[in-house]
């Protein structure tokens, strides 16, 4: 079975005390000890709280890092969850995307050097969640080379991008906007979300204009960025959107016609 990194639902935190007071002290050990193939298990043992660190540092010493184990150990807020994280990025085949990523979400200053380094790696997973990171951390020194990184992103890489959404810089609002006619969809999907998250207005003109080419998600995403950035002079692509497409680009979703219905709302009720 393959490690894989796990979604933002699979790592969220979890209250519910019941699950400590149900499971046996095996249980606690299988559960932890399952989070080295399965990271879909991290709310489960996040929500044991620290019942769940001596079994969690015992797999890491055990199995190694992964992607699984490392969100817990963050979450969780082990204090040897730094110290354990820099030295993996020191290890020959050790799980350095992993600890590049989780540095970032640990908030360790003391990584800045050390990511800033990978930012330039051979591997380009490893380039990649060091930039998001030095993102999430506020290093703006770093700004032109998370572009770069970011420019450089490509099948579904797109820490680098998100670290220019966090950093939220006049500059890395201009570099958002560069991003958003990418070659790669994933990358230009990653900055529509980025240029919303970050209300980076510089991005408008071309987020519009893109608007108008568009494909079925691109136009998703593009939409809902706009009832963001409640911008007026998108009304009448909003309006034109709203009386034409009616169909959905994701089962379930709303259709597209309701997000620009959305956009509209939200920028006369600005």
């Amino acid at each position: 079975m393959t490690d894989h990194k796990p979604s933002e639902s699979e790592a969220a935190g979890s209250s519910v005390g019941a699950v400590q007071a149900a499971l046996s002290d095996d249980e606690v050990r299988r559960l932890v000890a399952s989070l080295t193939l399965d990271p879909s298990a991290v709310k489960a043992v996040i929500a044991l709280g620290q019942r769940a660190a001596e079994p969690l540092l015992v797999t890491i010493g055990r199995d190694g890092l992964s992607w699984g184990t490392a969100r817990a150990m963050v979450e969780l807020r082990l204090p040897e969850g730094e110290g354990l994280l820099l030295r993996e990025l020191d290890k020959p085949g050790g799980q350095r995307e992993v600890a590049a990523a989780e540095l970032g979400r640990i908030g360790s200053s003391l990584a800045i050097p050390r990511l800033r380094a990978l930012l330039g790696d051979a591997d380009a997973a490893v380039a990649d969640e060091a930039a998001g990171s030095l993102g999430r951390l506020g290093d703006t020194e770093s700004i032109e080379e998370i572009g770069r990184v970011a420019r450089a992103c490509e099948f579904d890489m797109v820490a680098a991008v998100s670290g220019l959404a966090w950093l939220g810089t006049p500059r890395a609002r201009e570099l958002l906007a560069e991003l958003l006619d990418h070659s790669d969809m994933s990358v230009r999907l990653a900055a529509i979300d980025a240029v919303a998250q970050s209300r980076a207005t510089v991005a408008f003109p071309k987020l519009l204009a893109i608007a108008e080419k568009a494909d079925e998600l691109e136009l998703d995403q593009i939409l809902r960025a706009l009832s963001v950035l409640t911008d007026a002079s998108a009304l009448p692509f909003l309006v034109r959107i709203a009386a034409s497409r009616n169909y959905r680009a994701h089962d379930g979703g709303p259709t597209l016609a309701e997000l620009a219905n959305r956009a509209i709302e939200a920028i006369r009720g600005k």
